[in-house]
């Protein structure tokens, strides 16, 4: 059976699926419009979703004459859209009537939309049986404005929603505008996971904040902030400066990272195995004091609403009892344009320019699924460069000077470096690094880093970090996402050759081949 998934408002992707055999599209790659949306809420829907039909047309070979089932999982607000789809409190999914949607009555199959948080925890299908797994879903809202869901066996257990408090996520938004913070507001909870590690609290006053927050729960974090706020205002503090808000932004972090696991507790066991997605799972800071609790805890790379479309795809598949999908080359799925093979001159030769301290481009295979490069799409350096985290913002990436680079190592030598013990394929967890001296590019004002662990599976990624290693003794590498900021990351070879010839980047390898300026 054929089946169509989208996700059509930021981050708007699209996966087909053709019996066991698996499509999918972010159209922010293509387009290279970061977290591109087909929302515009001064058209109708059908011109909303025209975009969509044509790319997967275009792009994943879709019939739309051939479909056996539509779903996706639209959350608008109702009192714009009065005709639009809504799933009620109390249901998952639900069949569209195409006699009310007029638009969707051109297709001959079933349309369904989803609730949000019911597609993140679907998404995990690559990565596990979501059939017999349990999930957290939290993320900035989703449908019926909850943040936080609970998926127990299959049914919705419990949830929050903002009109009982705020998200994290939307906290983190309002702590971001409050700081003036310029780009698009989604990524304001990213860049303040790096601000907060320099707040200038002295250990008294962080202990008096949590004795008098120890009886405040999970779900009173808004109170949270406020009771910092007067605080500070007690120590004759003004809780808008930039430092307070930094400071306020490290103890938001601390009192979830406190709160959060307790919470889960309800409804996960210790040892259980259970999936942990939305776009607040991106949060390696949370993530590691989660994992060190929950060994057996899974994040996909693409917990934001990057997966929503690989959801919505895994219903149709699990209601019309169809055979599982491949995970073939997971999560290297974007149908973007992949290069030939890199032969094993061309990494010798990449290896070479990395031990000499060049900053180079590499452009392999499929895009990774999700916001982080994991190496296919990557922008690598010698993690070992004094100052190269400042010499990489200024040639390359023009980031905010406060945010840290991550680093991508090889699995066998991961606790060599790091206080660390598990895998982290997908760079979304932190780790203390043993020699942070040595490895200054890529470790945090607090001595973290963001780890992405390779291992042979990542053939050619790996062996490319195993020949840097045989030449510096180095088993790591700086690795940041092949784009500029603001940019989406590459998703054709000319993007990547744009972006060499506009930054002073050293050399690009697509392929089997190499650039070198």
């Amino acid at each position: 059976m054929k089946f169509l998934g989208i996700r059509n408002q930021h981050d708007t992707n699209i996966t087909y699926t053709d019996g066991t055999k698996v499509k999918y599209l972010k159209l922010e790659r293509n387009l290279q419009d970061k977290h591109y949306s087909c929302v515009n809420y001064d058209k109708i829907i059908a011109q909303e979703f025209d975009i969509i039909f044509r790319k997967s047309k275009e792009i994943l070979g879709v019939d739309f004459r051939s479909l056996d089932g539509i779903a996706l999982s639209v959350v608008y607000p109702e009192e714009r859209f009065k005709f639009q789809p809504f799933v009620h409190v109390n249901e998952l999914y639900q069949e569209l009537d195409k006699r009310r949607y007029v638009f969707w009555d051109q297709f001959k199959c079933p349309v369904y939309n989803l609730d949000h948080h019911y597609a993140h925890a679907l998404s995990c299908w690559p990565m596990v049986d979501v059939g017999n797994t349990n999930s957290i879903v939290t993320d900035g809202m989703g449908s019926h404005k909850r943040f936080f869901s609970a998926f127990v066996d299959g049914d919705l257990k419990d949830y929050i929603d903002i009109t009982e408090c705020d998200s994290f996520s939307l906290l983190m938004n309002v702590l971001g505008n409050k700081l003036g913070m310029q780009g698009i507001i989604i990524d304001h909870a990213g860049k303040l996971m790096a601000l907060k590690a320099f707040h200038q609290m002295n250990e008294k006053f962080i202990e008096e904040v949590f004795e008098y927050s120890k009886y405040m729960k999970f779900r009173n974090m808004h109170s949270f902030l406020e009771l910092v706020e007067a605080l500070q205002e007690r120590k004759g503090q003004n809780p808008n400066d930039r430092q307070s808000i930094i400071d306020l932004t490290y103890l938001v972090h601390e009192f979830a990272s406190r709160k959060f696991p307790d919470y889960i507790s309800q409804f996960i066991k210790d040892d259980e195995t259970f999936t942990y997605t939305g776009g607040t799972a991106q949060n390696t800071v949370l993530n590691t004091v989660l994992k060190k609790r929950y060994k057996n805890m899974i994040i996909p790379p693409h917990c934001p609403d990057d997966g929503i479309s690989l959801g919505c795809v895994e219903f149709l598949r699990r209601l019309y009892k169809q055979p599982e999908f491949e995970t073939k080359n997971f999560p290297f799925w974007q149908s973007d344009e992949a290069p030939r093979l890199p032969t094993d001159s061309v990494i010798d030769k990449a290896a070479e320019l990395l031990a000499q301290n060049k900053i180079v481009g590499w452009y392999q295979g499929n895009g990774e699924l999700g916001p982080r490069a994991l190496g296919n799409r990557s922008i690598l350096m010698n993690p070992t460069i004094k100052n190269g985290k400042d010499i990489m913002n200024s040639k390359v990436k023009h980031r905010e000077e406060y945010r840290p680079f991550g680093a991508s190592i090889l699995s066998e030598n991961v606790n060599d470096v790091f206080d660390w013990n598990e895998e982290s394929p997908y760079m979304l967890y932190n780790a203390e690094c043993r020699y942070p001296d040595d490895y200054s590019s890529i470790v945090h004002v607090d001595g973290s880093c963001r780890i992405q662990t390779v291992n042979h599976n990542h053939e050619y990624f790996y062996r490319l970090i195993d020949a840097f290693k045989t030449k510096t003794g180095i088993p790591a590498v700086l690795n940041t996402s092949l784009n500029i900021n603001g940019k989406p990351i590459a998703g054709h070879m000319k993007d990547a050759k744009t972006l060499y010839e506009n930054t002073e980047i050293d050399a690009l390898v697509i392929g089997d081949k190499i650039l070198v300026k």
